[in-house]
């Protein structure tokens, strides 16, 4: 017959956890989990985002504010960090000025309406051909 014990959790682990289950990721445990980067390079990514791409900050439909200072991201920006990745290691030897530029000139690829399409399978502007 076997018992079985669980590890009990320290404070921490738990307090992640519980942030990760409410609210998504920890900015660390998804740039360490997913992104496999430095923080400085995740987050040089981030604040290029912030300047580049529209709504990635902000909700074009009502003006919120998407981003907030040590705050989880959420999917859209997750999966926009994750699309530079993707960009950055298929781009022989790239700069920061090289996403930037890059960025500035895709604005549609990183978009809302991109992310429902690619992610979620939803067309919110109804632009597929396919019923």
């Amino acid at each position: 017959m076997f018992t079985a014990t669980a590890e009990p959790y320290t404070a921490r682990q738990f307090k992640a956890k519980q942030s990760r289950t409410e609210q998504g990721w920890l900015r660390s445990e998804f740039v360490q989990a997913k992104l496999k980067v430095s923080r400085v390079t995740a987050y040089g990514w981030d604040l290029i985002l912030l300047e580049s791409v529209n709504d990635y900050s902000t909700d074009q439909n009502t003006g919120e504010s998407l981003w907030e200072a040590r705050a989880p991201w959420n999917p859209h920006q997750m999966w926009c960090l994750l699309k530079v990745k993707r960009w950055m290691a298929a781009v022989p030897k790239p700069t920061l000025d090289d996403l930037r530029s890059h960025l500035s000139s895709n604005q549609t690829l990183y978009s809302h309406t991109q992310f429902f399409k690619e992610v979620l399978k939803y067309d919110t502007q109804a632009t597929s051909k396919n019923p």
